[in-house]
């Protein structure tokens, strides 16, 4: 339940350790916080093991009320390239779907498959508009192991990767200025059911199929059926309903100077570079004259 900081507990009067907030991420909400929060956990090298009286405690170094409680995220993602907009979200996934379906081994180590993965609306929301930002299928090897990984733990992190690209400080009018690497990026949490029935697969299958090759359906419609099966029984298939989504559309819109100057080297660059360039005339971004 949310409380109030008791008196023993207010702000700080140094504003230089107001304005601490330490290496965690913490959300401020003025007058409460959640007190259902993690025991034990570490703050500026110091553990806590609750709420106590001390100056350097983190309520002080925010220096007002806050709440424990807060969305992971795992993206770096400013404000000025941050979008909310789920369409956004799905013109990457469908244009770029080989995504990075990353999981946590016992270890603590990071374990990442590069697979393929078809995006389709829950199945409440098939005939309705969106208000839930659906599911990821997929499939793996049986002999990779991401698909026990899943077993264990259905929590898993996919990321998707639009086009990318360097920029040079030549676009700019001014010298003072440096290179950076501007991306499209889309950051998926999912809760994975792991699907191992033949006739499910199949269905997976010729959803893939119809994605990236639909004239391959008849061919795999006429394989013999020992074989088909053979092939379905090489691998299991997932589920990976999205339950939280970060999308960072990175292409310097801060930047207004820059804009035309960018547009124009993009054009001449690659096809990575290209793509940098249309969603710029997406977003209104330079001109959009070609």
């Amino acid at each position: 339940m949310p409380v109030r900081l008791r008196p023993s507990e207010a702000p700080h009067k140094d504003p230089a350790i107001r304005k601490r907030t330490g290496p965690h991420s913490w959300r401020a909400v003025p007058r409460t916080f959640n007190s259902s929060w993690v025991l034990g956990f570490q703050i500026n090298g110091s553990s806590c093991d609750g709420v106590r009286k001390s100056p350097y405690f983190i309520f002080e170094s925010l220096g007002f009320y806050m709440s424990t409680s807060r969305t992971p995220r795992s993206l770096y993602n400013p404000a000025q390239f941050d979008t909310q907009d789920f369409a956004v979200a799905l013109q990457i996934m469908r244009a770029h779907p080989l995504a990075q379906l990353i999981s946590v081994q016992s270890d603590g180590f990071p374990f990442v498959s590069h697979l393929p993965l078809h995006w389709e609306p829950c199945a409440a929301q098939e005939n309705s508009q969106l208000t839930e930002p659906g599911q990821l299928l997929g499939h793996c090897a049986r002999g990779n192991q991401h698909w026990k990984l899943l077993t264990e733990n259905p929590q898993a992190l996919v990321t998707f990767m639009g086009p990318q690209a360097y920029l040079s400080p030549k676009v700019y009018p001014d010298l003072v200025r440096v290179p950076t690497w501007n991306y499209i990026a889309l950051h998926c949490h999912v809760q994975a059911v792991v699907l191992d029935d033949p006739a499910v697969k199949d269905a997976l299958l010729k959803q893939l199929i119809a994605d990236h090759e639909p004239s391959y359906a008849a061919q795999w419609r006429g394989l013999p059926q020992d074989y088909t099966e053979k092939m379905l029984s090489g691998i299991v298939a997932f589920e990976l309903k999205i339950t939280q989504w970060q999308c960072k559309v990175k292409v310097n819109q801060h930047r207004p100077e820059s804009h035309a100057a960018m547009l124009h080297a993009y054009d001449q660059g690659d096809a990575n570079a290209q793509g940098l360039a249309a969603w710029m005339r997406q977003m209104g971004l330079g001109s959009t004259a070609k």
